[in-house]
């Protein structure tokens, strides 16, 4: 019985994670030279941007292309963010006319509340899978975050 319990949380966290991860390539993939690009599910708009910036420094210009928001658009994002303390602005390296925004600690201990909560709600909602709907489920999501990240790169 617990060796099945322990194989569930295994699978219900791999499940987790795999959604997670998909709903975040949503905002990395780009347009390939298509018309229309990938639209991004819709987010609180902090939230990618957040998420953006955990990965590396951007400036707001670069934010408001990848998540399709105006240059004022983003500028109140980023004022309400740094106001919270979630993200910080500073010079380009290279040109310091080009404003950066970091994240700051407290903005990924608000990335990291965020994901969890979005994994308990998933985790919540597929408690009713059996052990192999489960294990299907999570190679299948596995397989789909596997490819369209490959996308993303090319």
């Amino acid at each position: 019985m617990e060796a099945e319990q322990v194989m569930e949380d295994d699978s219900t966290e791999r499940i987790a994670e795999s959604l997670f991860s998909l709903i975040q390539i949503f905002h990395i993939m780009k347009d390939k030279g298509n018309a229309s690009s990938v639209r991004p599910p819709p987010l609180d708009p902090a939230y990618p941007v957040l998420w953006f910036l955990s990965h590396e420094r951007l400036p707001i210009s670069e934010l408001g292309r990848r998540l399709q928001r105006s240059k004022p658009n983003m500028t109140a994002i980023i004022d309400k963010l740094e106001s919270e303390g979630k993200v910080r602005r500073g010079a380009g390296k290279t040109d310091r006319r080009i404003v950066m925004i970091e994240i700051t600690p407290k903005g990924r201990r608000a990335i990291e509340k965020r994901k969890m909560i979005v994994k308990e709600s998933i985790k919540s909602r597929i408690s009713g899978l059996g052990p192999s709907e489960r294990e299907v489920f999570c190679s299948s999501l596995e397989n789909v975050n596997r490819i369209a990240m490959k996308l993303s790169r090319d």
